[in-house]
């Protein structure tokens, strides 16, 4: 199971705020529906994080 916004913001120092509107912006500009679509997404491009598995 992947991280939450909050875990993935504490591991970045930055504000669950800045996770969240960079993941809507991203959406937006792929034309993908909800967070859901994004995970899809990424994974079907074998995105790979660092630091965060």
């Amino acid at each position: 199971m992947g991280n939450s916004i909050g875990q993935i913001a504490d591991a970045m120092g930055v504000s669950y705020k800045t996770i969240a509107n960079n993941c809507t912006r991203i959406r937006g500009k792929l034309g993908l529906a909800d967070v859901k679509e994004l995970v899809r997404h990424a994974v079907e491009r074998r995105f790979r994080g660092t630091g965060f598995g």
